[in-house]
């Protein structure tokens, strides 16, 4: 039976009314079988198997490339984990000219120097681990406009929730935050960021 709608898949889709394009379809990375419909209708949604949660596709974004520096500072503090060190990122990402595949392409853009941070406690080491996978794959970073004042061909934040403060809560992009680190796994999760 397909796992999504439930017909047995000699049957027709249950979701499809052009049963012409009623096929079934074997997922590459882990072999479970579904309406073809019904995998497209999934992987919209989630880039994982319904059956199993393997991840189907290796997103790449469309970051300029530039460099990730981690250090730890025990000297800094973010507010509300006043009693462990501090995870330090730097991005820096150099001045260079759009892709093809970014907004604007042939235009220049500018450089950027972004610091963020994150608490020295295991939650944050695993989140790390996770931000790293991401710079890796491109998705830290994206060119366009920047939301704040509409400039445009600027290196900005893509979807990916960073703390570049340590105090100011998040109205200051700062700690106190207590859902910062679920809502950063989310968002990593949601870009098939392996945990």
């Amino acid at each position: 039976d397909c796992s999504v709608c439930l017909n047995p898949l000699t049957e027709s889709c249950a979701f499809l009314q052009d049963t012409s394009r009623d096929r079934v379809v074997r997922l590459n990375a882990c072999g479970h079988e579904f309406h073809e419909e019904c995998a497209i209708q999934i992987l919209i949604l989630s880039h994982v198997c319904p059956i199993c949660r393997t991840l189907q596709t290796l997103f790449r974004g469309k970051m300029p490339s530039g460099r990730m520096v981690v250090a730890c500072d025990e000297s800094k503090h973010c507010e509300g984990f006043e009693h462990v060190g501090t995870i330090v990122i730097r991005y820096m990402i150099p001045a260079g000219v759009q892709k093809v595949y970014h907004v604007d392409p042939g235009r220049p853009y500018s450089s950027i120097d972004r610091t963020a941070y994150i608490p020295q406690t295991l939650e944050g080491i695993k989140l790390l681990h996770r931000l790293k996978e991401a710079f890796k794959r491109g998705l830290t970073f994206t060119v366009g406009p920047k939301l704040v004042d509409g400039q445009v061909n600027q290196v900005t934040w893509s979807s990916i929730t960073h703390k570049t403060s340590l105090t100011g809560g998040p109205t200051c992009f700062g700690y106190p935050d207590p859902l910062f680190i679920k809502r950063c796994h989310h968002e990593l999760d949601t870009l098939g960021i392996p945990p």
